[in-house]
């Protein structure tokens, strides 16, 4: 296994960032624009990578915490619901989760799923999206069964 790791670069009170896989240094750029540029198209390249490695191979997971590897998608779900059933009894759990889904389900992503910039779609915890998902979740959990 290669051994990947980040070295930083302050020039002029600037910083920029190189990729070390090794002993060898990739430069990602002599300013902080390319070095970021640089860093944004391999966060996309290493999402796709994921995504193509984990969907083209459906027979492995690729769960690596020893707590949970053993389980299967299911028990996890359920194991995570019976948490947070226990963490909020005033809260329908189940009711919640399902608009979640509900919700993020609406969303597309454009292209082919393995050729999207983010195919997972990770997005900050403070993000629009996350809010608008939030916001759409709590109207609907509020509004009477009919």
């Amino acid at each position: 296994m290669k051994k990947v790791d980040i070295e930083e670069i302050v020039t002029d009170g600037f910083t920029t960032v190189d990729l070390k896989i090794d002993d060898q240094v990739i430069k990602t750029g002599d300013d902080i624009f390319s070095s970021f540029d640089f860093w944004q198209k391999m966060e996309e390249a290493t999402q796709r990578a994921l995504y193509r490695t984990k969907t083209k191979n459906p027979k492995y997971g690729f769960d690596f915490n020893l707590s949970t590897m053993a389980l299967s998608e299911e028990e996890k779900a359920k194991r995570f619901t019976d948490y947070a059933k226990k963490q909020r009894p005033d809260v329908d759990v189940d009711k919640v989760f399902d608009l979640f889904e509900k919700e993020v389900a609406k969303l597309q992503k454009t292209g082919p799923d393995d050729n999207h910039p983010n195919p997972y779609m990770k997005s900050p915890i403070n993000s629009d999206l996350v809010k608008i998902i939030f916001i759409n979740v709590l109207g609907n959990y509020n509004k009477k069964e009919e």
